[in-house]
């Protein structure tokens, strides 16, 4: 699952509002409830390997995006073409004939 990638989520939303380094703020406790009854409810927290790898995750995405939007370059280098124009797609004839037997 991507429980890791939750926990780093809210746990920087909770250092900023508190102002502490994300390292001090206490492990998030996952609340599971059975869906059949009688409905046991157990609770569940990470080990600290995982909340740092999902720490790394988010940084490296966040990363991305400040330099993203800062460049105002949202494009992956594959997608872009030497004008920055759109790339105009190749469509063949076979896909224009009617496939679905729709009447015209």
């Amino acid at each position: 699952g991507l429980l890791h990638i939750q926990d780093a989520f809210y746990t920087l939303g909770e250092a900023v509002l508190l102002g502490v380094p994300w390292h001090e703020v206490a492990p998030m406790t996952f609340v599971v409830v059975r869906s059949v009854p009688p409905h046991e409810v157990a609770l569940y927290t990470l080990p600290g390997e995982a909340r740092y790898a999902g720490m790394e995750i988010v940084r490296a995405g966040l990363d991305q995006i400040a330099e993203r939007t800062k460049n105002n370059r949202w494009a992956n280098d594959w997608e872009q073409t030497p004008s920055g124009q759109p790339v105009l797609i190749q469509w063949p004839s076979w896909a224009l004939r009617n496939p679905l037997g729709a009447s015209e």
